[in-house]
């Protein structure tokens, strides 16, 4: 599992480590279960004893489904344990987070609030791909075809392809933010208000609001418990956040599961910061002017603080995982060999920059 975690609020950084140890133990967890649940129903089944039922070679690989099930209990696990921590305030804080996860030859992507993942993939022709939704399963739907990846994005229904060989950003996540139409109508349902409140140069990148009033400056669409000023936040899914749970602010992921291919070059998982000033294509092209993961994921750090400072005369927190999935990920094949391992996918890499919350 790898993961970028982004905390928010007084507590951010606390709730940010809390979930990045305990949600991949709760995933391993309820994965292991499910597989050995799964063996124990077929020696059943062929009327044999549990005999050797812990042996893990022995455990069939999970459905699609059945993953995506995983997946959901575990965030919602994780949340459930951060509020019972007795040592971590979340009321006013908790975490964004985007996980990518592979089992067998599926690659799973889940993301609660502002952290992304995108797709690197290489173009075999000129032609333009439509990619349809995948983000929901739909009845007993357990696969995703490459070509049919969901583009969680209202601005990826069609991409055109670049040159033969050139790599196509590919968004798989979209962030939950009150600012999503659909996420609006969800919260709404549980009771909560959606204003438009002023908001500070120096503000905009606060995701949680404890505080009544702000600023005068550009407007900030915000959810607020019915009836208060206060507190207020710009995310509609997290993990922590207890204050607003009681208005739809819920842990819930959004899952995808899709079939890796062989133009399937590279994974990127990054905080918010990252995109707010660099397009997902720009990050892509990063990637694949680098030689191994480490220079991609530290190219793109840098290039993003760059242009924070160019733009606002500071920067936030910026996180970046690169993960090479094939030895084609880069524009010199021969070069991306130099970080290799016999699972023929390159180590993933982490590179920081005026880390505070994100982990």
């Amino acid at each position: 599992m790898m993961g970028v975690f982004s905390g928010h609020g007084e507590e951010g950084s606390r709730c940010a480590n809390f979930s990045q140890r305990v949600l991949p133990q709760q995933l391993a967890k309820f994965v292991r279960q499910k597989r050995v649940q799964a063996y124990k129903k077929s020696l059943k089944s062929a009327g044999k004893t549990n005999q050797g039922a812990w042996n893990p070679k022995m455990w069939p690989l999970l459905s699609a489904l059945e993953y995506k099930q995983c997946c959901e209990r575990a965030f919602r696990e994780t949340n459930k344990m951060l509020h019972e921590d007795k040592n971590i305030d979340d009321r006013f804080s908790g975490t964004s987070l985007a996980s990518v996860c592979f089992h067998g030859k599926h690659m799973y992507v889940c993301n609660v609030g502002a952290c992304n993942v995108i797709l690197g993939r290489r173009c075999s022709d000129n032609s333009t791909r439509s990619y349809k939704n995948c983000s929901d399963y739909n009845g007993e739907e357990e696969k995703c075809e490459i070509e049919e990846y969901a583009c969680h994005s209202d601005k990826a229904e069609e991409i055109p392809c670049r040159s033969v060989g050139e790599r196509l950003a590919v968004p798989l996540t979209t962030n939950h933010t009150v600012c999503s139409l659909e996420e609006q109508e969800r919260i709404k349902l549980f009771g909560a208000e959606v204003k438009e409140v002023n908001q500070t140069e120096e503000d905009t990148s606060s995701i949680f609001d404890t505080q009544e009033g702000g600023g005068s400056g550009r407007k900030s669409l915000r959810a607020f418990l019915p009836g208060k000023a206060y507190p207020s936040s710009r995310l509609t899914r997290s993990i922590g956040d207890s204050a607003l749970e009681e208005i739809g602010i819920v842990s819930d992921p959004d899952t995808i599961s899709c079939n890796l291919a062989e133009t399937d070059d590279v994974v990127v998982i990054a905080s918010n910061a990252v995109f707010e000033f660099l397009s997902n294509q720009e990050v892509i092209d990063l990637c694949t002017a680098s030689c191994d993961p480490l220079q991609a994921s530290e190219a793109v750090t840098r290039a993003a603080y760059k242009k924070w400072i160019e733009k606002k005369n500071r920067c936030d927190d910026i996180t970046v995982i690169v993960c090479f999935l094939s030895k084609n990920a880069t524009k010199n094949s021969a070069r991306s060999e130099v970080v290799n391992v016999s699972t023929e996918m390159d180590v993933p890499a982490m590179a920081d920059f005026d880390e505070e919350d994100d982990v």
